[in-house]
């Protein structure tokens, strides 16, 4: 059964919020916890960057992806390491109050971001589940006429009326 479109207009704006937030929440999280992240000016920049920052992640960040995709089997997942430091150096480029002291600065971030905002959008809920329901419960073994016996080693079962 379809939802209405003023249903489905209405989850779209809570979806989109729900990510704005995760995304400004992280990039302050992480701008508080690694030594060498900095904001210039008010708490409004905050906003901005987390805006930026959810646009980068929902277009630019998948594209970097897609093009080194064929490196990520065989650098075991540091490509994705290295999309993060790509994303959050293009953010420090497109938002100047966000200052990167160095390059450690960037890296760090970079892991922090990488782990904070898959944590955030799970809890948060703004992601699909791996697994949509719970199993079923597994049906119950069919019950037997009465006690098997275990066969002897080396027997052969006998035929059906033999004794």
């Amino acid at each position: 059964m379809p939802l209405p479109a003023r249903l489905r207009a209405e989850l779209r704006w809570r979806l989109l919020v729900a990510r704005l937030l995760v995304s400004t929440v992280a990039i302050l999280l992480t701008v508080l916890v690694v030594p060498g992240l900095s904001i210039d000016g008010d708490w409004r920049w905050t906003l901005v960057l987390g805006a930026v920052f959810g646009v980068l992640n929902g277009v630019v960040k998948p594209a970097f992806q897609v093009l080194t995709i064929r490196y990520l089997f065989l650098s075991w997942g540091l490509v994705l390491l290295a999309v993060n430091v790509a994303t959050l150096w293009l953010l420090e480029l497109l938002v100047p109050p966000l200052d990167v002291a160095g390059g450690l600065s960037l890296l760090l971030g970079a892991l922090v971001l990488g782990l904070l905002v898959p944590l955030l959008e799970a809890l948060v809920g703004t992601v699909r589940p791996i697994v949509e329901s719970h199993p079923a419960a597994l049906p119950a073994p069919a019950a037997t006429a009465g006690p098997v016996a275990p066969a002897a080693a080396g027997s052969t079962p006998a035929p059906a009326g033999a004794e």
